[in-house]
């Protein structure tokens, strides 16, 4: 570590425990995660909204389970059985985070009894698919730009979580379970902000939905919220990109 000229890290926690470990205050610059400086592409977002159409749910709510494990596909689905009570015509986007299971999450949406089709299928949306299994690779984030709500998975078995930026940056509400070590200052931003809430069980994540999807104002609230907290913590690529020029600049002097 002595042998560094700087270390950029994201917080100032992570500041004090290199300073612990012996490291100068001096060495050390704080500039924030790079995860906020994600690049949204406008016509893939345009894109994903006209299908959003295609599939005749304009007006009908749709939420989305992003990167979600074994261990969380059959609460997904009872949530949304719950949900199908009160919206009948209301779709769950699921999107399994890893492609050696897509086959094992339509075995659980088949065992459930929810109409559902599968994305790599191209079989078409109607208004009777109550689940769309996103077994497909790259389309995360157009897909969340599809729906109103988001769960980020990871969270409800110990695995530590994935990143909540990206539905969040879209605007949306976002949910998550209690898993979320691997993201723990992003999601706190998040919650302290209300722009995520921590539920620890499908009923729990029915809850929250619920509430949102009844309350326009609450969901205006947490979407303002999302896309603020993603805003205020830009930056971070341009702070590092600034320090290393500076570094690069006093050895050229020195030389």
């Amino acid at each position: 570590l002595q042998s560094l000229d700087r270390i950029a890290i994201q917080t100032a926690t992570e500041a004090q425990r290199f300073i612990e470990l012996g490291v100068m205050p001096s060495k050390l610059q704080v500039c924030g995660s790079l995860k906020f400086d994600l690049q949204l592409d406008d016509s893939k977002i345009v894109v994903a909204k006209e299908q959003r159409q295609q599939w005749g749910r304009q007006t009908s709510p749709v939420w989305i389970a992003g990167s979600v494990h074994p261990g969380e596909f059959a609460a997904m689905l009872d949530c949304h059985k719950t949900l199908l009570q009160q919206w009948p015509q209301a779709l769950l986007i699921m999107v399994p985070r890893h492609p050696e299971q897509f086959d094992n999450a339509a075995e659980v949406i088949q065992r459930s009894g929810l109409r559902f089709v599968r994305r790599s299928h191209n079989t078409r949306v109607s208004h009777e698919t109550q689940v769309l299994l996103a077994d497909t690779m790259g389309e995360l984030l157009a897909l969340y730009s599809c729906a109103d709500v988001a769960f980020v998975g990871g969270t409800l078995i110990p695995n530590g979580g994935h990143n909540p930026l990206e539905p969040a940056a879209l605007g949306l509400p976002v949910l998550e379970g209690p898993n979320y070590r691997d993201f723990k200052e992003i999601s706190g931003l998040l919650v302290d902000a209300g722009a995520m809430q921590i539920v620890a069980d499908a009923p729990q994540l029915a809850a929250a939905i619920q509430g949102l999807w009844s309350d326009v104002e609450r969901w205006q609230q947490a979407s303002r919220a999302s896309l603020a907290v993603v805003s205020a913590n830009k930056g971070a690529l341009e702070r590092q990109s600034t320090l290393v020029l500076q570094l690069l600049a006093s050895i050229k002097s020195a030389d």
